[in-house]
């Protein structure tokens, strides 16, 4: 497997999962009809909780958990094979990245589920796949950066690079935003559901251009038994 590849399918199975349920409910008067990125009409959880909705939202986010965390650890080779000595930095990458993707997996999991111990594991679930998997992006980021010494990154990969930053910047304006909110008293529904739809979009994205900047590579991680 070529790393571009598995990015390619993580970027596309995180995008098309909110949306497709979102159409899904929608289209079955389940949640309200709107552009959830610019109106907050409803939330992720809310347009995947409904029907036959919720199988479909649990399959695909559990899938891309898995694809998450095999994401983060070729992403982990990989940057050893460039020759990154912080090793360190790279461990808490790698760490970071997987708890984020097993908390989504378990916010996935128990979601439409009732009970107390279940909403418990859902929000931190959540929370937890929020705050850990931007801090391995940037962590990442800072070991590239770190590399444009050594390696030779061709125009599009430090595009790409530079974009990347800038997505982190903008998720962490977004995050601090919507703390502000709330204890100003400026949060509401719709302002809280703008914000996690499009913290969501951003981190995706972040994929799609390790797509873009790993098609400059021809590196391939083959699984061998003994």
């Amino acid at each position: 497997m070529q790393p571009k590849h598995l990015a390619l399918i993580v970027f596309i199975v995180g995008f098309i999962t909110p949306n497709l349920v979102y159409v899904i409910s929608a289209s079955n008067e389940w949640v309200p009809q709107c552009i959830p990125y610019f109106d907050g009409c409803t939330s992720i959880s809310r347009a995947g909780r409904r029907g036959y909705s919720l199988f479909i939202f649990r399959a695909f986010e559990i899938a891309h958990a898995v694809l998450l965390i095999l994401y983060w650890y070729l992403a982990y080779v990989w940057l050893q094979k460039l020759g990154c000595q912080y090793e360190r930095s790279l461990r808490w990458m790698l760490a970071c990245g997987i708890i984020g993707a097993i908390s989504l997996a378990v916010y996935a999991d128990f979601l439409g589920t009732d009970g107390h111990v279940y909403r418990y594991m859902r929000r931190y679930g959540i929370i937890l796949y929020f705050g850990l998997s931007p801090l391995a992006q940037l962590l990442m980021i800072n070991a590239l950066f770190k590399l444009q010494d050594k390696v030779n990154f061709s125009a599009v990969f430090k595009r790409c690079l530079r974009i990347k930053l800038a997505l982190l910047v903008i998720m962490l304006l977004v995050g601090v935003g919507s703390v502000v909110m709330q204890y100003t008293g400026y949060s509401s529904f719709e302002r809280e559901n703008i914000v996690e739809w499009n913290l969501g979009l951003l981190m995706i994205c972040f994929y799609g251009l390790s797509w873009r900047m790993w098609r400059d590579f021809n590196v391939t991680f083959d699984i061998k038994s003994q």
